[in-house]
């Protein structure tokens, strides 16, 4: 899913990825997630951020265009 994630965002030239998980709470398997999206990230030059999967659903009603039109 990263690695995918990566190919598509420098396909369309996106410099910008957010991973959306529920590390607060699944600490294990979300934070196993993160740690591997951040190594899979580096040296590519594409910032990754993190988004808590209820704070993204929220954010994509109210404020969808901070997602540069991907969602």
């Amino acid at each position: 899913l990263i690695e995918s994630s990566i190919d598509w965002a420098n396909k369309f030239n996106m410099k910008k990825m957010v991973a959306v998980t529920k590390r607060n709470i699944l600490k294990q398997t979300d934070g196993i997630f993160w740690d591997e999206a951040q190594k899979a990230v580096e040296g590519t030059g594409i910032e990754l951020s993190e988004i808590y999967i209820d704070n993204m659903a929220q954010q994509m009603v109210i404020a969808t265009e901070q997602f540069n039109g991907a969602v």
